[in-house]
Order: structure tokens, then sequence, then C-alpha cells
């Protein structure tokens, strides 16, 4: 019977091999230190830049939620007159606007109003009304899609046909006030609904009367 012995060998690498796998380790980590230390801090750059940055911003690096312009189409749905007439339902009621936001929470607005109402005795007849108007505005911003704003300033309405009988209403100084609240719908248009107030007084004696109205609707807001 022969007796076969089995010899471990144990491969042990020559000092050749070990300065070689050194200096190949050494290499790349090298490699890997000149090229990953520029873009580590690159994204580290752009981490830290969006998170200083608010949510949502429109201008790449100024800030800005909301454009600086927006121009409105507004339908007023339900409206009642502060004089003698009907309310009016949809349709005869509507406004163009304007506004600029120097900053996202202030801004100015320009609107121009036209009203219609019928008589309170002979509904074939109208009486119809315009308004000028230039409001300081304030936003609520809630850093969603949705924004709340209040305005207030002055403006001046014209009752260019068929003012009521036994009244003088001719042109005059109003208080506008409004409060909208609005949800973004793409990146330059919003749907906004809310409330539009003109108040004032006409004439004198016997014939004066309290002018325009208390308005309820929704418009578009486009922003550029």
């Amino acid at each position: 019977m022969r007796i076969t012995l089995i010899t471990k060998v144990k491969f042990l690498p020559s000092r050749l091999q070990l300065r070689a796998g050194a200096w190949a380790a050494l290499i790349s980590l090298s490699t890997l230190a000149l090229l990953g230390g520029p873009m580590f801090q690159k994204a580290h750059a752009q981490n830290a830049s969006a998170a200083t940055e608010p949510a949502g911003s429109v201008f790449e690096g100024v800030g800005r939620r909301y454009p600086s312009l927006h121009v409105g189409l507004d339908f007023m749905v339900l409206s009642t007159p502060h004089y003698s007439a009907n309310r009016a339902v949809f349709g005869s009621q509507d406004s163009f606007w304007g506004e600029y936001w120097p900053w996202d929470a202030f801004g100015f607005k320009s609107m121009y109003a036209s009203q219609k109402y019928p008589d309170l005795s002979n509904a074939s007849l109208n009486h119809a009304t315009t308004t000028l108007a230039l409001l300081g505005k304030y936003r609520f911003d809630t850093s969603s899609d949705w924004h709340f704003t209040v305005g207030g300033g002055f403006g001046s309405s014209d009752h260019d046909r068929n003012p009521p009988a036994s009244t003088d209403l001719k042109a005059t100084s109003v208080l506008v006030t409004e409060m909208r609240a609005g949800v973004k719908t793409t990146e330059f248009l919003w749907l906004e609904g809310g409330v539009l107030v003109l108040d004032g007084h006409s004439g004198s004696g016997s014939s004066a009367a309290r002018v325009g109205s208390t308005s309820y609707g929704f418009g578009l807001n486009f922003g550029f």
C-alpha cells in the first residue's frame, strides 16, 4: 500500500509584486483625488445653492417666486349695486387689469371695470357704469401653488348711461377694496377668484345716492 503525501503549498507574493500593488493603489488614489475633488466641490455647491434658494423660484438666481408683470380678465358671477337697481348675474360684468410686483409681497394694480344692472321696474333698461382704479396690493405666500392677495385704493366711477330715476349720479370717486385667492395651473397662468367692492356716493340733497357695487367673480391671471 502506497501512501501518497499531499503537500499544501501557500502562494506568497514576492517583494516586487507587493511594491507593484502599492504603487498601483497609490496611483489610483491620486487619480480619484484629482478627478473627484472638483466634482465633489461642485456637487456640494449645487446642494448648498438648492438649499438656500426659495422653492418654486421663477427666475434662477434672483429668488423670485412670481413674475413681476401680470395681466388678467375677471368675470363677475354675482354683482349687487349700491344704488337702486337689480343685482346682475354672470354675463354683464367684467374687468380688465394689470399688476406690477416689484417684490413678491408688494405690488400695484390698475383696473378697468364695466358693469350693467337692470332697472328695478323696467328689466329692458340697464344702468351702465365704468370704473378706473389704482390699488396697492399685498400677497400672502403659502409656499405652494396657492396664493392669497388683498388690495385697496381709489378709483373713479362714471354712470355713462341711464342713471336710476330720481338720482343725480355722475362721475365720482370710489373706494376700492378686493380679496383674491389663486391657484397656479401652468408656469405662467393662475386661476383666481374673489370679492371686489366699489363704494362711494354721488349727487347732493335728495338726489344723492350711493354708487358702486359688491361683486363676486373669477378670472384668469397671466404672469410674465
